[in-house]
């Protein structure tokens, strides 16, 4: 395989100090391979030496208690891509929230879903918001 299969990709690797560490695979600049392990953790260089077992593109996890399906690289990245989390609508747990936010929301507890909004007719940017 080339570099470039394994770029996009969400994979195992191995590397001194990040024994059973996964990410997806991207490439620098300079064209070197390296793996994004999340928020909390610095990137890793790679090789394709160091790539061990390419894994399918979705996994499982505990999400609340239940055992959800998710594309790995989308996992965690719901309130980064949610319209609501940018919304001054949104008012979670207060009687003025968002009528469709809290319909949602409800929805996706009953069913042990998490589903960004992309598109909403009712949105409000919320400037002081951080994501």
């Amino acid at each position: 395989m080339e570099k470039r299969d394994f770029i996009g990709k969400y994979v195992k690797f191995k590397k001194e100090g990040f024994k059973g560490f996964t990410g997806i695979v991207n490439e620098d600049a300079k064209g070197d391979l390296y793996v994004d392990l999340g928020n909390d953790y610095p990137v890793v260089l790679v090789t394709i030496k160091d790539i061990i077992l390419i894994e399918s593109e979705f996994e499982q996890y505990f999400h609340h208690a239940t055992k959800v399906w998710v594309r790995s690289k989308l996992k965690g990245k719901h309130r980064e891509y949610c319209l609501c989390f940018a919304c001054e609508r949104l008012h979670p747990g207060e009687n003025n929230n968002c009528e469709i936010a809290q319909k949602l929301y409800d929805l996706c507890v009953r069913c042990g879903l998490t589903t960004p909004v992309f598109e909403c007719p009712h949105f409000k940017e919320n400037k002081g918001v951080v994501l």
